[in-house]
Formats: C-alpha cells, sequence, structure tokens
C-alpha cells in the first residue's frame, strides 16, 4: 500500500505540473493574441485615418517641395530595400555592394518616386515625368546617365508568395513595357520603412531625390500636382547637383 500511495502521488505530481505549465502556455498564448489584435487595431484605424485625411481634403501637403538640397545636418539616408522590377531582377536600394550585387544608388543620382495606394500614383507619376526630362533634351548629354529614374510601389502588408505573381502579372499590364525595368516593387510591411522615409501617409505621394551615398536630398509628400515652376525648379537643383559631381570628378582625375 504504501508503493501504490507514493506512485499515486508522483502521478498526480507530476499531472498537476503538466496542467500548470499547459494553463501557463495558454495564457502566454492568449496574451501574444491580443498584443497582435491590438496591433492589428492600432494600424487598421491609423490606415483609416490616413485615407480620411485624404478624402476629406482636396490637396494635402505634409512636405512642400524644399527650395535647396538638404545639407549634411537635413539629410537623411534612404533605407535599404531589397525589391523586385516588374522586369523580373530582384535589386537593392541601396548605395554600396555586396555579394548580393551592387546597389542601384552607387554613382548616381536617383530621383525616386513612391506610391503605397492607387490614390497616390497619379500625382507620383506627374513628378516624375515632369521633372526628368533633363536627362533627355540631349541625347549625347554627358550628365544623362547620372540621373536614374525609379517607381516604388509599397505593396502593404505580408503577401503570399503565390499571390505575387499574379499581382505582378496586372502590375505590368498596366505599366508601360519601357518602365518595367524602372518600376520596383517592395512587399511586406511598410510601415517602419516609410517612417524612416518621413513618408507619413502612404496614400499621398512621396518623391525624392537620392544622392550617390544613398542620401535624400530633397523630398516632397502630399496629393498636390506639381507646377510648371515645382518642376523646373526641381529640374534646375538635379542639373546643379550633377554637374558639381562632374566638376568633382575632373578635379580627381587632374
Amino acid at each position: 500500500r504504501g508503493v501504490t500511495s507514493s506512485s499515486e502521488s508522483s502521478i498526480r505530481t507530476r499531472l498537476l505540473e503538466r496542467n500548470a505549465a499547459w494553463r501557463e502556455r495558454s495564457e502566454a498564448a492568449l496574451n501574444e493574441s491580443r498584443s497582435n489584435l491590438e496591433t492589428d487595431i492600432r494600424s487598421h484605424s491609423g490606415g483609416m485615418n490616413e485615407i480620411r485625411n485624404v478624402i476629406r481634403e482636396a490637396t494635402v501637403v505634409i512636405q512642400p517641395p524644399p527650395v535647396a538640397l538638404y545639407d549634411s545636418t537635413s539629410a537623411f539616408y534612404f533605407p535599404e530595400l531589397e525589391v523586385c522590377s516588374l522586369g523580373g531582377e530582384t535589386v537593392h536600394l541601396k548605395a554600396g555592394g555586396s555579394s548580393y550585387g551592387r546597389g542601384l544608388f552607387v554613382e548616381r543620382w536617383t530621383l525616386l518616386g513612391c506610391s503605397g495606394s492607387h490614390f497616390s500614383q497619379a500625382v507620383v507619376d506627374e513628378w516624375l515625368l515632369g521633372s526628368s526630362d533633363l536627362g533627355n533634351q540631349d541625347e549625347h548629354s554627358t550628365l544623362k546617365p547620372d540621373l536614374q529614374v525609379l517607381w516604388l510601389s509599397m505593396v502593404e502588408g505580408a503577401v503570399l508568395s503565390w499571390l505575387r505573381r499574379p499581382l505582378l502579372a496586372s502590375m505590368r499590364a498596366s505599366v508601360p513595357v519601357e518602365r518595367h525595368n524602372s518600376f520596383l516593387c517592395y512587399f511586406g510591411d511598410s510601415q517602419k520603412v516609410r517612417k524612416r522615409m518621413k513618408m507619413d501617409n502612404r496614400f499621398l505621394g512621396y518623391m525624392c531625390l537620392v544622392d550617390p551615398k544613398g542620401a535624400v536630398r530633397w523630398h516632397i509628400h502630399g496629393n498636390k500636382s506639381p507646377t510648371p515652376d515645382e518642376l523646373a525648379a526641381l529640374r534646375a537643383l538635379i542639373l546643379r547637383a550633377m554637374q558639381a559631381k562632374h566638376g568633382t570628378s575632373r578635379r580627381r582625375a587632374r
């Protein structure tokens, strides 16, 4: 009887320990689920506020066009991103190189327009197409190779891998073929990325000028169409920046 009683006590103890461990894991899982739900609710509320602001106001301008390029104290670095082009290539938005390949920002100024929604695509196109023609004015211009124009579309949320192919196919059908290699897509949670870009509202257009070191030297954020004067001012800033780069290169060559 003593042996039986001891065995029953041991079994009871193990059952209590397992039950306590199971309850602890269940409570931890419940707390994690609550935390994820609260995060989703906050994210959804933030997204609704962003789109509500766009719908309510005819014109929303968070960052107007700067009159000059940012200096070293005002400039900020564009976040390093792995993206895919509509041409089917995986590339990296960064200034340096690595075993994965050379970054797109290396040795060139980049005019980049970003949209997080179809609401902002038209404004992005107006800025990019209206201000990037300085490199096309002269087919033999030495400045033309130094300016690249990129479109960046941020697909919000974690898109299942099997959904990406039809989504990219749909985007290819709506984007002119000549832009496929310069039209880039980023898949995933863009909130942290947009924060580093100073892109507060994904439903508004975003444009930036990135120097060869990956620093953002000029940017705008809003849904206001650019005026001819604003486009001309940006073209002048780009031209001066690239001329300065050529002047530095010539002095080094001497």
